[in-house]
């Protein structure tokens, strides 16, 4: 075999995107965007790498170019009919020596030896980043970049060990073309290497964008690292930080948590649970050891905390809103600072949703009472017959409306259906709201003013959570 040519297996690495914000300087609250957006590139990305012997002194000392394409393009040749890479023809100056005589005394020291290596992640990866820059989506445009040379990073380490596996030696570092290489050699590599469904033009200019090309020795010792990107300053005063101009997170569409988000519920929700109680021979005097009520759905919460059983259960929810729908509904307030920070968000063209636990009737009712139902174009809650409990579900239907189709998990896999996910973002003070947002692999805010107990929210995997809605509203716009 005259050439390596094998399709790599990339992905990125929890602490590798960790490492990506600091090395193009975004900050953590770009983090969930930026691990939804590297999923799609993976699942994108068609890496492979190509890699040949250069013999620097070819016996006749010509190289002849790759005939041009009919839009002025240069392509590189055709491979062989069973998928392989052919090698030149006979005569043609043995430029390219098989991998295997690397380590063939005869065929010369190992260390004379120029390899030549193409690495690519294919048009898949280019075309994921143009839709998002044809539709005006800069910064995530950027971040796809970003997360492109991240790709690349990981590539050189696995041509280094794929190189190692079928040769013996290890690549000794990087002389890219236009760097340390002449651009012009280009045109010597492709004829040699003759990769498949990468081009170039008149100007050197490559396609798919993220190939690179370099020249390197072969050497016994594996090098520590073969990353070669720009190295994680980490300092705040870098010339190519961004500050006020830096990619910053752009939610335009986001669904709040009724109770213990945008109101406080407290006397109506434990009123009425005590009143149920009651009503079932259960005396509870201490409202405040009814404070887990308020979030996840009541028949879950008779049958957890007072051991009921289904029956049961529904009884004391009937007992519940016999209270709840005349008295306990407006036993609530909103919260201060919750309708400027909606009407802001309104005029700044976000498109707002409540998704809740609470029936959807009760959910109408509370936002008129508060003035502030006109902000939300969608609302849904749970049905009084029981359906649609689960908070995994409100959210799903929220979405359904909110985005005007099915939900990502639902979703086919075209890119119109991905467009939009990183944009999406579920505001809420349980678990069960962090919950409902993962299942849909959207961003989850976590507000600990509300009902959570110390600690459930980071447990959850709250992607941020804020202390107050002025820290929100700062979150959000």
């Amino acid at each position: 075999m005259y050439n390596i040519h094998d399709t790599l297996n990339l992905h990125l690495e929890e602490k590798q995107y960790k490492d990506l914000i600091e090395r193009y300087h975004f900050t953590r609250e770009d983090l969930q965007r930026l691990k939804w957006l590297g999923k799609l590139a993976v699942k994108a990305a068609m890496p492979e790498m190509y890699c040949g012997i250069m013999d620097e002194s070819s016996s006749d000392g010509e190289i002849k170019a790759p005939a041009a394409d009919s839009d002025g393009g240069i392509k590189a040749s055709a491979a062989g009919s069973d998928g392989g890479i052919k090698a030149p023809a006979a005569g043609s100056g043995g430029a390219i020596r098989e991998a295997g005589q690397l380590c063939d005394k005869h065929g010369g020291r190992a260390e004379d030896k120029r390899l030549a290596v193409i690495v690519t992640l294919g048009s898949g990866f280019d075309m994921l980043q143009e839709r998002y820059m044809q539709r005006g989506r800069l910064s995530e445009g950027y971040m796809l970049e970003c997360i492109g040379m991240e790709l690349l990073c990981n590539a050189y380490e696995q041509t280094a060990e794929r190189i190692y596996g079928r040769t013996g030696m290890w690549i000794s570092g990087f002389d890219f073309l236009g760097d340390r290489e002449p651009l012009s050699r280009m045109t010597e590599i492709f004829q040699k290497i003759q990769p498949r469904e990468i081009q170039y033009n008149q100007a050197y200019v490559l396609t798919p964008k993220k190939t690179v090309i370099f020249l390197t020795d072969l050497c016994e010792k594996r090098k520590e690292s073969y990353c070669h990107v720009c190295t994680d300053c980490g300092n705040m005063n870098c010339p190519n930080r961004k500050t006020e101009e830096r990619i910053t997170k752009m939610y335009q569409y986001i669904l709040f948590d009724l109770d213990g988000t945008l109101t406080d519920p407290k006397p109506g929700i434990t009123g009425c649970v005590q009143y149920a109680l009651h009503r079932l021979g259960i005396e509870e005097h201490d409202r405040d050891r009814l404070e887990p009520f308020i979030g996840p759905p009541l028949l879950d919460s008779f049958r957890e905390f007072y051991g009921m059983d289904d029956e049961k259960g529904r009884q004391a929810v009937a007992y519940y809103r016999e209270r709840f729908s005349d008295v306990g509904l407006f036993e609530n307030e909103i919260y201060p600072g919750i309708r400027q920070m909606l009407e802001r968000l309104q005029k700044a063209g976000r498109h707002l949703a409540v998704a809740s636990s609470k029936p959807t009737v009760f959910v109408t009712k509370i936002l008129e009472h508060f003035g502030i139902l006109d902000y939300f174009e969608v609302i849904v809650g749970s049905e009084l017959d029981g359906t649609r409990a689960k908070k995994e579900e409100v959210v799903e239907e929220a979405l359904r409306q909110l985005l005007g189709r099915e939900p990502l998990e639902k979703a086919s896999d075209g890119a119109e259906d991905t467009m939009q996910c990183c944009d999406v973002v579920m505001v809420g003070d349980r678990k069960f709201d962090i919950e409902g947002a993962k299942a849909f692999q959207i961003a989850s805010v976590g507000v600990s003013y509300g009902y959570a107990a110390a600690g459930e929210l980071a447990a959850a995997g709250a992607d941020v959570i804020v202390d107050t809605v002025e820290e929100l509203e700062r979150e959000l716009l």
